[in-house]
């Protein structure tokens, strides 16, 4: 699925994205080490606290982004999944996670269990930039507004479980009462993806499920 040519991506500076491995903090190279045990990167990655320098955070994206072997099986995915985790979590939003999270979603040779987890963060992101202190207000309004476009776009995939997940997070951020977001036109979308004999199965039980929460009774 693509999104609208209006998101504008994230582009590292050049000093960055020329810094080489001796430049990453000892956790940070264990960590997208493919060759390293998960024990050992699972214990960096839960070492890992305050602010990323610039360089330790665009090497976990340049790791984040790409398909690595080990994404095909459950510790690749739990040690991605647990990263994205500790970029949605800090106060202030990372620069660029929207478009790395964007970019993870839109990419077809990632495993679509990557693919879900970035939009199930999306949603996590949502919540991180709209709560974010002295964020420049133009700045918090094109986040908010692309990770929504993003959303919306996503719901589309009704082949996989990733429409089921973007629309479980809309459903959510509305009742949690986050700005810009359309509760009827949720409700409404949820209500015909329900009805829709050519979705997939996950994708109408979890509009189903987005009905009842949002009191859809059609």
């Amino acid at each position: 699925q693509s999104v609208s040519p209006s998101i504008t991506p994230y582009v590292p500076t050049p000093a960055v994205a020329a810094n080489s491995e001796q430049s990453l903090s000892s956790a940070i190279r264990l960590i997208v080490d493919e060759q390293a045990g998960y024990p050992k990167r699972e214990e960096a990655l839960h070492a890992l606290a305050g602010k990323l320098a610039e360089a330790d955070r665009e090497a976990l994206y340049v790791f984040l982004r790409q398909h690595c072997p080990g994404d095909d099986g459950q510790l690749g995915q739990v040690l991605k999944n647990e990263l994205l985790d500790r970029l949605c979590q800090v106060e202030l939003p990372p620069p660029g996670l929207r478009d790395l999270l964007t970019q993870i979603y839109q990419d077809p040779g990632q495993n679509i269990v990557l693919r879900d987890y970035a939009i199930q963060h999306l949603s996590a992101f949502y919540r991180q930039m709209a709560s974010a202190p002295g964020v420049d207000p133009q700045t918090h309004d094109d986040e908010l507004n692309q990770a929504q476009q993003v959303l919306w776009s996503s719901v589309n995939d009704t082949g996989s479980s990733i429409s089921g997940t973007a629309m479980l997070g809309l459903c959510q951020l509305s009742q949690e009462g986050w700005p810009g977001l359309d509760q009827s036109k949720i409700g409404s979308t949820a209500l015909k993806l329900a009805a829709d004999s050519n979705a997939g199965e996950l994708t109408r039980i979890t509009a189903f499920q987005v009905c009842a929460n949002l009191g859809v009774k059609d």
